[in-house]
């Protein structure tokens, strides 16, 4: 079996990730960088170096996101650039028990070090964040290739061991108190439970309610930040007069709404912007190979 991507496979690769995640990411980055210019939007916490930085994909580096959540698309990118080599290695694991064995190591490692250095909103930029990414991107390779194994159907207690020590130990931290990045362990509970047939998982992901809101997460994620921050700097005066504990319905009520904001607009970026840039990559891409074809 081949397992070394050439190297017009590893530029398709490249090609259509970036166009599945920039264009969406360089729009909201313009948007606010405008907004920036005119003083709308905390030019007192951001330079024009740090847009130079989003803008490149390189904002992981600093705590200088002009738009927060794209710390992650930038971190992605990184690996992303690395993923056909990774794929190339990790692939060639053919043994059951050593890819439950990695799974379980590769979730617990960033919790572990999480656990002794502390837990700090830092942890979204560095080294420390591009090594969670990573670790994500191998357990995803190992599972595709347990999948492949037919991990489901292996009798031997490999599989269900492999996966019960890795819950049982994300419940011993969690009693710990540990913070949200120990869900990490629960992703391969999660994905094996979901690759199951005839499970009430599948019935339960397949209405077209929460597909819809599969195809347009990256958009929901990627505009819920400023979304949030529209309604907060506009409305800053009118949540600061409210009282926490009498208010609480009305309170209840304007989360709806910023709810429904922030998947209205994902709905618009996805259906204007992130689908079209795609379907225009996507269409270049076989152009080209049918040029080449024909040459």
């Amino acid at each position: 079996m081949k397992t070394r991507p050439g190297f017009r496979v590893i530029f398709e690769y490249y090609y259509l990730r970036l166009a599945r995640i920039y264009p969406l990411h360089l729009f909201i980055v313009m948007i606010l960088s405008f907004f920036f210019a005119v003083g709308l939007w905390y030019s007192d916490l951001f330079e024009v170096s740090d847009i130079l930085l989003s803008v490149t994909l390189s904002n992981v580096i600093y705590n200088k996101s002009i738009n927060i959540p794209s710390w992650s698309v930038s971190a992605e990118w990184v690996v992303y650039l690395c993923f056909p080599f990774m794929w190339s290695t990790f692939f060639r694991v053919n043994n059951r028990a050593l890819l439950s064995g990695f799974i379980m190591i590769l979730a617990m490692g960033y919790a572990i070090l999480v656990y002794l250095n502390g837990w700090s909103m830092h942890w979204h930029y560095g080294w420390v964040v591009i090594w969670r990414v990573f670790t994500g991107f191998i357990i995803g390779c190992f599972l595709y290739k347990a999948y492949l194994l037919r991990f489901q159907n292996d009798r031997s207690g490999n599989a269900e061991t492999g996966f019960i020590l890795s819950f049982g130990a994300f419940i011993g931290f969690g009693f710990m108190g540990m913070p949200f990045p120990f869900l990490y362990f629960l992703m391969p509970v999660f994905i094996y439970y979901l690759v199951q047939p005839s499970k009430p998982a599948i019935w339960l992901f397949s209405g077209k309610a929460i597909r819809y809101l599969g195809t347009i997460s990256y958009a929901i994620y990627m505009v819920h930040y400023p979304v949030l921050e529209v309604f907060r700097i506009g409305l800053d005066s009118y949540y600061a007069a409210l009282d926490p504990v009498q208010d609480q319905a009305l309170i209840r009520l304007h989360l709806a709404l910023i709810i429904v904001a922030v998947l209205c607009v994902a709905a618009l970026a996805y259906h204007t912007i992130e689908y079209p840039c795609r379907s225009w990559a996507k269409k270049r891409l076989l152009r080209l190979a049918h040029y080449e074809g024909a040459g």
